[in-house]
């Protein structure tokens, strides 16, 4: 493995418990919480409940429920945004992890020493090049033979 995807699994495999952590902070200690509560409290009173009437157990679920949702929809983009750049700047595991080009290069070259020209002159087409002239060297000499038969 690379450095690069090394890094880039530790940082996923870390933001995971880093997520549900902000999660946990952001549901039960952070002071946003409150305030944003205490705005769906307010509006909820001021829309739903008769002003002055104190605020039911169920409206409660509601203000926390809107809070949940809203912090977790910031907290979702706020990760993906992360995700995102980091996946731009350190390249996707994906690349790293690619075999194919690095397979052709981890050949001994003095063991084997015309395996790299050889497969790079077939998939250039070098060899389907030769075969056809070797085919029309053929096709030729059998013009050649019937010509001398027929006495030309």
């Amino acid at each position: 493995m690379t450095p690069t995807s090394v890094l880039w699994t530790t940082l996923h495999i870390l933001l995971l418990p880093l997520q549900t952590l902000a999660t946990i902070i952001l549901f039960i200690i952070s002071p946003l919480t409150l305030l944003i509560g205490l705005l769906f409290r307010g509006l909820i009173h001021v829309f739903i409940t008769v002003p002055g009437q104190i605020m039911t157990q169920f409206e409660s679920v509601y203000v926390y429920c809107g809070c949940a949702i809203i912090i977790g929809l910031l907290l979702g983009a706020t990760t993906a945004l992360i995700s995102r750049i980091l996946t731009d700047s350190l390249g996707t595991p994906t690349k790293d992890l690619d075999t194919t080009d690095s397979a052709a290069s981890n050949i001994d070259e003095e063991a084997v020493p015309d395996v790299k020209q050889e497969a790079a002159e077939w998939s250039s087409g070098g060899y389907r090049d030769v075969i056809l002239e070797e085919d029309e060297g053929e096709e030729e000499e059998e013009r050649y033979r019937r010509r001398r038969d027929r006495g030309w």
